[in-house]
């Protein structure tokens, strides 16, 4: 039996994601973390990058990886309910989610995230039997050094060298010769626009240096701050709060709590990013470090309210329509950066580069309606998303029924 109340929160978190995302498939990269490396004397740019930095950059990722943290308990407690082997059927499950993160960035785009939550649930599996207060240390602790991470006190020439302290350049602002090599690999051909990506593995794999490296630091954090926050997902499962077994005057307490401290943090780090012109010497001592404290007590306010408003009905109307959306979760993800990439890429629209920060709002509305369609219909003839049939159909060694009867 599926707990609603999850597929509901993955809903909205999967529907949250492309705020960001589709940032990456339209712009420079440097645009995701800052306002003025694209269209930087728009006070209109400023204005929305500065309300989805507040409200939703890390903040439904961080969501998504709570319910992920979630679902492995769910599942594993359902297979030993049925006598499976479920530490066995978590461990092939995450060994094809593994191969689907890959092939997603190899083909198609190169912030995949799916590899990345497979090789930390290979990780997260034994925590299933800890107890709430172990639970909930681990995910303190995790999370803080995740936010330590982040935090770099000095990354000039003389401390990271003159190579690296160039890379971090180019990514958090490029100057226009870097802008326009970037612009021209994503308006190429298709091998043109997943080359970075292939790159990228292929230097990981056979650079000695990629250890060593500073920017080595900025992906171990959001390894680890995603250990944590799927431990904070099981620790909420266990403790009921996901299921929505609390009272309404519970949630709502939670709510303001996780939300308001998420605020405080999260526009404290803004203003910050803005008092200080949004140097990159400010932005990666202090700015990010903000951000991503902020994040992980906004995302537990967000599930929160979410679930206080699922209780009292108020979004009865679409509750059907989101939890569609959340149970077919890897087929909607995977559909996000295919779409995006048509739009954006140059095998497809080719809007790459000439499309502001207002004019994507349309873009994210038109991706939640279709998906929201997409996905009402398909499970009115089918009992699980397309991707969803494969990776449970590769999981199991046999094919799985899919068809409504």
């Amino acid at each position: 039996m599926r707990l609603t109340s999850i597929d509901f929160l993955r809903g909205i978190a999967l529907l949250g994601l492309p705020t960001m995302n589709i940032i990456v498939f339209a712009m420079p990269i440097s645009a995701y973390l800052n306002p003025i490396s694209f269209a930087s004397n728009a006070l209109l740019n400023d204005a929305i990058f500065s309300f989805f930095y507040v409200f939703a950059d890390q903040k439904f990722m961080c969501m998504f990886s709570a319910l992920f943290g979630a679902s492995v308990l769910l599942l594993a407690e359902k297979n030993e309910a049925n006598g499976k082997r479920a530490g066995r059927v978590h461990y092939i499950r995450t060994f094809w989610l593994i191969i689907i993160g890959f092939l997603h960035g190899w083909f198609l785009w190169e912030g995949d995230v799916l590899m990345i939550y497979g090789v930390v649930a290979l990780v997260l599996y034994p925590f299933r039997k800890a107890n709430i207060y172990f639970l909930g240390a681990a995910s303190i602790l995790f999370l803080s050094i995740a936010a330590f991470l982040t935090h770099h006190n000095d990354i000039s020439e003389a401390e990271f060298g003159s190579e690296l302290r160039a890379d971090i350049q180019e990514i958090y602002l490029p100057n226009e010769s870097q802008s326009k090599e970037r612009e021209k690999l994503m308006l190429g051909a298709y091998t043109d626009t997943v080359s970075p990506f292939r790159q990228e593995f292929i230097e990981e794999s056979n650079d000695e240096q990629s250890d060593s490296s500073g920017l080595a630091r900025v992906g171990t954090s959001a390894l680890i701050k995603i250990l944590g926050m799927m431990c904070l997902g099981m620790l909420l499962f266990k403790l009921g709060i996901l299921q929505g077994n609390k009272s309404l005057l519970f949630y709502k307490r939670l709510g303001l709590v996780g939300v308001s401290i998420g605020l405080i943090f999260t526009t404290w780090g803004l203003v910050y990013n803005y008092t200080t012109s949004w140097q990159i010497d400010a932005y990666f001592k202090y700015g990010m470090t903000l951000k991503e404290i902020g994040s992980s007590f906004m995302a537990v306010g967000y599930m929160s309210f979410l679930i206080f408003a699922y209780k009292k009905g108020y979004l009865d109307k679409v509750t059907n329509w989101i939890n569609s959306v959340g149970q077919m979760a890897l087929t909607n993800y995977l559909m996000q950066s295919l779409i995006c990439a048509f739009i954006f890429y140059g095998y497809g629209a080719g809007l790459y580069g000439s499309v502001s920060r207002l004019e994507l709002i349309p873009f994210i509305i038109g991706i939640w309606v279709f998906q929201v369609a997409f996905s009402v219909l398909w499970l009115s003839y089918f009992t699980q998303g397309p991707i969803e049939w494969i990776w449970r159909s590769l999981t199991y060694f046999r094919v799985q029924s899919i068809a409504k009867r």
